[in-house]
């Protein structure tokens, strides 16, 4: 297995707050109520399911946790599309000198 990336450890260590090694459903919906995120049972059973689906080779057999390689490979993919999309919006920039709303889509 690769190292894991420090910064990206350090953040699911403070969400793990039982520290067992696992992100739970309430640990998940706990995190995102501290960042201001109004999240409901389903909103968090999507976002375990898709971290899940993205590293699939993982050796968590429990679908209601995520580990730390899930979560670095959920994290990495997250951040994969927003420098995407930024890079996407400062082209739009570049062409246009400002973006418009339609743009954005």
């Amino acid at each position: 297995t690769m190292a894991v990336d420090p910064s990206i450890a350090a953040v699911f260590r403070q969400l793990d707050l039982n520290n067992d090694g696992k992100l739970s459903h309430s640990e998940l919906g706990q995190a995102l109520s501290t960042l201001g995120v109004v999240a409901s049972v389903t909103d968090v059973d999507q976002l375990l399911q898709r971290m899940h689906s993205i590293e699939s080779d993982n050796n968590d057999d429990d679908d209601s946790t995520i580990v730390l390689q899930e979560f670095e490979a959920f994290y990495k993919h997250r951040q994969c599309l927003l420098e995407a999309a930024f890079q996407r919006l400062e082209t739009l920039t570049q062409q246009h000198g400002t973006i418009q709303g339609e743009a954005v889509r």
